[in-house]
């Protein structure tokens, strides 16, 4: 005798039963309306043998109409009619009762459990060419920011971010930091961002551009890091599942990813379309660059930033018509070539001036805006040779001095930039709160590496105004201001301005008391 004969045909129902009602929705739906017409039967049944046993003789109506009109609760069955037909009448119109009770239960509890999807951000993202986020961490205000510059052009632009944080949480934090969004809607959902389900409802196959955050910040430990680099990697590979069928024209990926040799495996599964950006290392080397050039931090500002003018990859419809790079720049209005990318997708910025056009998949140009930017076939002015003095003046350099307050994830990258920028015998010191073996390996590695230049670390209180003053800041070409470790980007912020209005009271001091600038 099999195990499933053992139960009885009432268990198997109730189960059945069970299955078919845990599915929710139109299945609830479907068990109240056939409820509904059995009730119907079942009562004009009754009716039939009520009026068969118990005649009205003084009444005559259409008994189905009235059991269903009575069923729905919207007539009695009148003074006229015998007690039979009243009490079926009355018990007709109690399980009406009970059935639409249970169908403004379905509806309410449905209504309701939409909302919740709606609150929990898991319904479907019906967008096309939209920027897809996929992570949420603080740096996604200044991305939106800069998207919706970059939107302006747009009638209708669409920003959709995929996340593991609530819903709500992301919308009030959005709501709070961001501005006037002028033509751009941010749509925020909740989901894992490796889930390719998840990925399919935010509109993965027709994005423009796919951007993959990462969730460890350049302080946390490298632990945290790598688990968090590792995270990005399997999100790129979900990414390119995700579009299997389109593989051929994947949308860009772009990826924030700590660690080289994760940054090489994610860049390896599609070389032509994932872009992997390691922020330490960016912010590092702009750093170092603008605290040695004053006023680079404003042109770097105006383009990297999509507010003034950016950098774009432009091909014309027409060919290049055999022109060299030093003829293109005579064929666009508002518009500076600086570069190519050759067709193997190689950059190359500021060419050979006979650098021959054919050879180039895309030009790079600086514009204000992709719509500005237009190829003329014929020259917008021909250009008159003047000659040249064969003097061209020189400036020796001189040597420099640069400090570093802090320790961070970018401080070995400064370290190691401001050596290679700088003459020999320049000085280039560290400062740091807590002085610790690791920090002080490092350093002395990176010492070693350079000995032209002279380095020196220094544990002070940077919150201590007499420690800093014994730093002599004024003999340095340059400050630089590390953040520090901290619960949030709140805390870190308020101990690194802290430190600046500091340093910024010790020069106006200085300035009073000696009258140098």
């Amino acid at each position: 005798m099999s195990a499933q004969s053992k139960f009885s045909w009432q268990e198997k129902f109730q189960y059945k039963f069970d299955n078919f009602m845990s599915k929710g929705g139109f299945s609830v739906f479907l068990a109240l309306v056939s409820a509904f017409f059995g009730t119907f039967l079942l009562m004009t049944g009754l009716r039939y043998l009520s009026e068969w046993i118990f005649p009205n003789q003084d009444l005559e109506s259409d008994l189905l109409w009235d059991v269903f009109v009575q069923l729905i609760g919207l007539r009695d069955t009148g003074d006229e009619a015998n007690f039979s037909t009243k009490t079926v009448g009355v018990l007709t119109i109690f399980l009406g009762l009970v059935l639409f009770s249970s169908l403004v239960a379905f509806i309410t509890q449905e209504f309701e459990s939409r909302l919740t999807l709606l609150k929990k951000g898991k319904s479907l993202v019906v967008e096309k060419n939209h920027t897809l986020i996929l992570g949420f961490n603080d740096r996604i205000v200044d991305i939106i920011t800069e998207l919706v510059i970059a939107n302006e052009s747009e009638y209708d632009a669409a920003i959709v971010i995929l996340s593991e944080k609530d819903k709500e949480y992301m919308d009030d934090f959005l709501r709070d930091k961001l501005g006037d969004l002028t033509t751009t809607r941010v749509v925020t959902r909740n989901g894992v961002v490796t889930n390719i389900n998840n990925l399919n409802k935010v509109g993965v196959k027709v994005a423009r551009s796919v951007v993959i955050l990462n969730d460890a910040k350049g302080t946390d430990p490298q632990d945290v890091k790598k688990l968090s680099d590792a995270r990005v990697v399997k999100a790129i590979l979900a990414t390119v599942a995700a579009n299997e069928e389109k593989k051929s024209s994947l949308p860009p990926i772009i990826a924030e990813i700590h660690s080289a040799q994760y940054r090489i495996l994610g860049k390896s599964i599609a070389p032509q379309t994932v872009t992997t950006l390691n922020e330490a290392d960016i912010l590092g080397r702009i750093l170092v660059q603008t605290s040695r050039s004053v006023g680079l931090a404003t042109v770097y500002l105006n383009i990297v930033g999509f507010a003034g003018n950016e950098i774009y990859f432009y091909h014309p419809q027409v060919d290049w018509q055999n022109l060299s790079f030093s003829e293109l720049q005579f064929h666009f209005y508002q518009s500076i070539p600086l570069g190519v990318r050759d067709k193997n997708g190689d950059v190359i910025i500021k060419p050979d001036s006979n650098y021959q056009l054919k050879n180039a998949e895309s030009i790079i140009i600086l514009a204000e805006d992709d719509s500005q930017i237009k190829f003329h076939q014929e020259p917008l002015l021909k250009p008159e040779i003047l000659g040249y003095v064969d003097v061209r003046k020189t400036i020796d350099r001189k040597t420099e001095k640069h400090l570093i307050i802090g320790w961070n994830s970018k401080t070995p990258i400064c370290l190691r930039e401001y050596a290679k920028y700088v003459v020999e015998g320049s000085e280039v010191n560290l400062v740091t709160h807590k002085l610790t073996s690791e920090i002080e390996a490092k350093f002395e590695e990176i010492r070693k590496a350079y000995p032209q230049v002279l380095m020196q670390i220094r544990q002070i209180n940077v919150d201590v105004v007499e420690e800093l003053k014994s730093l002599e800041l004024y003999k340095y070409n340059s400050i630089s201001i590390l953040a520090s470790k901290g619960k949030n980007s709140e805390e870190i912020d308020a101990k690194t301005l802290t430190t600046l209005l500091e340093i910024r009271q010790i020069f106006q001091e200085y300035k009073e008391e000696t009258g140098n600038p």
